[in-house]
């Protein structure tokens, strides 16, 4: 993650919002979400983490909302 945000602010890109991706509550995070803004202050906001599994290994009611179903 520390790679990203430095190339972002290196083509200074500021990031903006941050979200970890989870596939189940207890594992870590496999991806993260960056949204970011040319040119913009510094400010970065850190959402909660998005999970995409339940314990049950169905799809988290979240993620259901996410693809409309």
């Amino acid at each position: 993650m520390a790679g990203v945000m430095y190339t972002l602010k290196e083509h200074r890109l500021e990031p903006k919002t941050l979200r970890l991706v989870h596939s189940r509550v207890a594992e870590e995070p496999r991806y993260v979400l960056v949204h970011a803004v040319k040119g913009a202050k510094e400010f970065l906001r850190v959402l909660p983490p998005l999970v995409l599994y339940d314990a049950d290994g169905g799809e988290t009611q979240e993620m259901k909302r996410i693809y409309n179903k």
